[in-house]
């Protein structure tokens, strides 16, 4: 066999006794033998150097592979060079030649683009990417199919012969008078037109005694489409309020209504404002189906609590009288208040307090205060005298004790004098009252409070580490002896 021979099919390499080192693709070679790769040979390159290079329609697949040139799409390969169809490249994952993104098949040959716009032009159906399009014409462009029509230059729509259809666009309703809701996306009746089946739009009616079709015609709240021949009128049990109302019979007050003729109970009207059957001026409700006199002073004879008109009011004993919570003033009924609340009048303060005139607040009189509740104003007392908070409690000292018993004491650091704390002292500490003075430990004898300061008393001796009075002895003792003798013997002289 030939070495041309072997260019075509596989590389034939003869080797001596000597050493043959293989030259990979693209390396300087000196003869054929020197290439190692399969399908490639020693050929002189634009530059007249000798390189190893791929046989004719083969490629570099590697270094030392050589992979054949295909010129067709679907066929297997191991690169995108392999692949010579323009815009394919070597799928990676199924390793044969497609077209590459943005492009399509137009049989094996050829890669052709997708055309995402309608009225593109387009060689096969396959290229016009707009959903339910198709390529036609001369000369061929992407149009809609049949049965579609475009929503601008990237959407087809299909056309909607009936009402209640999905929708995108009111070109797509053929229903005369209707057109794509904006919102819910079907084909429905144009504003001032209902549907009739789902194949007609009929035009709204907004006036009583106008012809008709059907019932949804009739845009008079509460009429119906009936007679011969047929026009609106209002239901049974309504009536009409003009030419384009109905409105129904009440026969119970705080119904809803619009003129005063459909409120049937005796004494009532349609309030303007409410638009509910109510009483007449001058009366009020007893239930659902009559209208009383209304009783508009305090102490006014009364059988329900609606008749007693004064704000705050109620019937009580058959008579209208404030309700819990508030008390008379002349014709008035005034909301009792608790201590710091807003108020007019003294009397809505709790007993033992005024409205103070500069704030139009509710404060304690002098000597009392407000219970934690601010419902009472409760007495100050003094130490040792019965409370029912600490807050009526003098300055440092609180009210304790059992349940019923309790008293105001004085806090650890203070002591009761009169109905007064005073803050304990020790000695050297400043005072004002001798039992301010306390000792450390039980005994308490020989201290006083002198020139505003806590001292022992003579003859006892200051401890002031431990705060404490201690008796006078020796010398002590012999001077006080000496005083007391000295006073016996002068008053014998």
């Amino acid at each position: 066999m030939s070495k041309e021979h072997c260019f075509l099919v596989v590389l034939c390499v003869t080797c001596a006794s000597y050493l043959v080192v293989g030259v990979d693709l693209g390396d300087f070679c000196t003869s054929f033998d020197d290439c190692t790769g399969d399908f490639s040979i020693c050929n002189q390159d634009a530059d007249n150097f000798d390189r190893c290079r791929c046989i004719t329609d083969y490629v570099p697949t590697s270094n030392t592979s050589c992979g054949p040139v295909r010129n067709e799409l679907r066929e297997t390969c191991e690169i995108s060079d392999q692949c010579t169809v323009r815009n394919s490249t070597c799928n990676g994952a199924s390793k044969i030649c497609t077209c590459n993104v943005g492009f399509v098949p137009n049989g094996n040959t050829s890669c052709v683009p997708v055309v995402n716009e309608l009225e593109k032009t387009c060689e096969i159906t396959e290229q016009c990417n707009v959903a339910m399009s198709i390529c036609r014409g001369t000369p061929k462009i992407c149009t809609c199919n049949t049965g579609f029509v475009p929503n601008g230059i990237a959407t087809c729509v299909p056309v909607r012969n009936e009402l209640r259809e999905t929708c995108e666009i009111s070109y797509q309703c053929t229903v005369r008078n209707s057109t794509c809701n904006g919102t819910s996306k079907i084909c429905t009746c144009n504003i001032g037109f209902v549907p009739n089946g789902n194949t007609s739009c009929v035009p709204v009616v907004n006036e009583l005694e106008k012809s008709c079709e059907i019932t949804e015609q009739c845009n008079v709240t509460m009429s119906i489409c009936s007679g011969t021949p047929k026009i609106c009128t209002c239901r049974t049990g309504f009536v009409p309020n003009g030419i384009a109302t109905c409105v129904p019979v009440r026969n119970e007050l705080r119904e809803t209504c619009e003129i005063s003729d459909q409120c049937t109970v005796r004494n009532s009207i349609c309030n303007g404002a409410s638009k509910i059957c109510t009483c007449n001026i001058g009366f009020v409700p007893n239930g659902n189906t009559s209208c009383v006199p209304a009783k508009g002073s305090l102490n006014d004879d009364c059988i329900l609590n609606e008749q007693c008109t004064v704000p705050n009011a109620e019937c009580r004993e058959a008579t209208c009288v404030c309700k819990a919570g508030f008390i008379s003033h002349g014709n008035d009924c005034k909301q009792r208040k608790f201590v710091s609340d807003s108020c007019d009048l003294s009397l809505q303060c709790p007993d033992n307090s005024v409205c103070l005139a500069e704030r139009n607040v509710c404060v304690c009189l002098r000597d009392f205060v407000s219970h934690s509740g601010r419902q009472r104003c409760l007495k100050r007392v003094g130490f040792n005298e019965p409370c029912e908070e600490t807050s009526q409690c003098t300055e440092n000292s609180m009210c304790v004790g059992a349940v019923n018993s309790t008293r105001c004491t004085c806090d650890d650091k203070y002591i009761g004098i009169g109905l007064t704390c005073w803050p304990k002292r020790a000695l050297n500490e400043t005072c004002m009252l001798s039992r301010q003075c306390v000792l450390s430990g039980e005994k308490q004898d020989g201290v006083h409070c002198l020139d505003t300061t806590c001292q022992c008393q003579t003859p006892f001796r200051a401890n002031i580490a431990d705060n404490k009075c201690n008796s006078g002895s020796g010398q002590h003792a012999i001077a006080i002896f000496s005083i007391l003798l000295s006073i016996i013997v002068s008053r014998s002289l």
